[in-house]
């Protein structure tokens, strides 16, 4: 009895480790248990091999991964052309050293994004260690979000509905929290 108390919370552990600490909601018409999407950000060095520790200016490569778990295909509606963001700030903290966004102009309009069922689609940019004035930021410990910036999942013509959606801009500390559409804080170093 005690043997399959442990089996089946070892089963639950790992459970909840393969779908993150999200905070998602399921949707029961696409007959998937758990969230919709799971998303998730790799820190990769100048070989694009995964790495947590960097030489002080060196570039550092952030890949966004956002999969469709559903059985159907899902749909992202975006009031501008950008639909993604990521954020760098001090590890431990919401102090924003860096994000994305900063100083680009965006076309104004809805655009969607698609993903097929199952589907995988990456994201990546390449950041230099500057923050937002253009400093190089200090040695130390940072942490990485990221994730799409959507409008809603019901259309154009349609109110926005993306309370759980990254920022399009600065994020504040609220929006630095996972969801199925905003990756868990992932930590690096620079040295």
């Amino acid at each position: 009895m005690l043997v399959r108390a442990f089996r089946v919370l070892a089963i639950a552990g790992c459970a909840a480790l393969l779908l993150g600490t999200s905070q998602c909601q399921t949707t029961s018409t696409n007959n998937v248990n758990g969230p919709v999407f799971v998303t998730s950000v790799t820190t990769l060095d100048a070989n694009n091999q995964p790495a947590s520790s960097f030489s002080q200016g060196q570039s550092v490569t952030f890949q966004l991964s956002v999969r469709n778990r559903s059985h159907s295909a899902q749909t992202l509606w975006f009031n501008t052309a950008q639909q993604y963001n990521f954020a760098v700030v001090t590890a431990g903290t919401s102090n924003v050293a860096w994000y994305w966004s900063a100083g680009q102009l965006f076309t104004q309009g809805f655009t969607s994004l698609t993903f097929q069922p199952g589907q995988t689609q990456l994201f990546t940019v390449s950041w230099n260690q500057a923050n937002t004035l253009g400093q190089l930021v200090s040695i130390g410990s940072y942490e990485v979000v990221g994730g799409v910036t959507y409008f809603n999942t019901s259309g154009a013509s349609n109110p926005a509905n993306n309370s759980d959606a990254m920022a399009t801009g600065i994020p504040a500390a609220s929006q630095i929290m996972p969801t199925q559409y905003v990756s868990s804080l992932t930590p690096f170093s620079i040295q």
